[in-house]
């Protein structure tokens, strides 16, 4: 336990050195380009996610993406810039109203998930398996800064066709991590289809921090859950809402801030989320094609229901670009007491993300 945390203190001081280091570089080559923000430009996102931070390379292992999210509108129908396949759903579920403002934006990504033993070749039916899908979302929201409605839809895939094993072996070989051994095992092929819906609600707002709470919801075969989250936020911000950094098809993908021209942001962000886990592919498997699936129809793994999560990040912002570091940390999502190979049952893993507005 104690090699664990000693771990994880020296892998989270090693990220914040790099995060640091990152953003003088580009305090340095961006002092030259930074122009005021314009609200009628997009922002790019790229992100990258993984759990090495944290000593273990078990359950979520690495997640990157890329999104691009619209200019702010006053309209739904004035949104634009994306290809924007949900448009039609957002009509029905978001509000119109003065002051709302609307964005639309996609997002694309890639995510792996193993096991605790990389170096068993059988199929772990105690432990979760080993996952690789990819997924495209669409996400419209309405908003101001007391109050946010969002819906995203996603389609994607699970399985070898995503090339998760030579993705991952791959990225081991470079770093000389263990050979993941076990990916003939992983979830067999099958289409994703999932619905979100989000709604915020801002309760306190002053000169140093905000509060708002949360409650949304996914529906389909990749996730299907119910929760509900405090976030506050500390420092000098913009307004909206918390800035929330997913792996594709976690959460509610959305950039719910609202930037003052040429106002440059240093600010942190706590989220305290509970979650009601009803189904979920990384845990419980296949859902359309189980019965062709070894893992998915006769694994032993016994997944908490309830599960709660914290999020620390740190965000700067300039008027054309920004950078932020979060640290997810979970409650145990699995059942150590059946589960003997869980070594490490909970799921905590570290995001970081660049952003350009252009």
């Amino acid at each position: 336990m104690m090699n664990f945390l000693e771990r994880t203190r020296r892998g989270m001081a090693s990220g914040l050195h790099v995060f640091i280091a990152l953003i003088w570089a580009l305090l340095l080559a961006g002092n030259s380009v930074d122009a005021q923000t314009d609200p009628n430009q997009a922002t790019w996102r790229v992100m990258w996610a993984n759990d090495a931070l944290f000593g273990s390379d078990n359950q979520f292992s690495n997640g990157f993406g890329v999104a691009k999210h619209s200019a702010l509108a006053d309209s739904l129908d004035q949104t634009g810039g994306t290809p924007a396949f949900g448009k039609w759903l957002a009509r029905w579920l978001l509000p119109t109203g003065d002051g709302l403002l609307y964005r639309e934006g996609w997002s694309l990504g890639h995510n792996l998930q193993t096991p605790d033993d990389l170096k068993q070749r059988d199929i772990i039916l105690d432990d979760v398996p080993y996952v690789s899908m990819v997924g495209w979302t669409n996400s419209h929201i309405a908003f101001d800064n007391r109050r946010l409605t969002g819906v995203q839809t996603l389609l994607g895939w699970v399985g070898d066709v995503t090339l998760g094993e030579q993705i991952q072996s791959q990225a081991h070989k470079v770093s000389g991590a263990n050979d993941p051994k076990g990916w003939d095992n992983q979830l067999a092929n099958e289409p994703l289809v999932n619905l979100y819906v989000m709604k915020k609600r801002k309760f306190f707002d002053n000169s140093w921090m905000d509060a708002s709470g949360n409650l949304d919801g996914a529906l389909g075969n990749l996730f299907t859950y119910g929760q509900a989250a405090l976030e506050l936020r500390f420092g000098d911000r913009p307004d909206g809402f918390a800035y929330q950094i997913n792996t594709i098809g976690h959460n509610l993908d959305f950039d719910g801030r609202i930037h003052q021209p040429g106002r440059s942001y240093l600010y942190s962000s706590l989220i305290l989320r509970g979650t009601h886990m009803v189904h979920a592919l990384p845990r419980d498997g296949n859902l359309l094609r189980k019965n062709n699936d070894a893992w998915s129809n006769n694994n032993q793994l016994n997944a908490e229901e309830w599960i709660g999560q914290i999020g620390l990040g740190l965000h700067y912002e300039r008027a054309r670009w920004g950078a932020h570091l979060t640290a997810f940390f979970s409650s145990s999502a699995i059942e150590g007491s059946r589960s003997t190979r869980v070594v490490d049952p909970n799921n905590n893993f570290a995001s970081l993300v660049f952003e350009w507005q252009f």
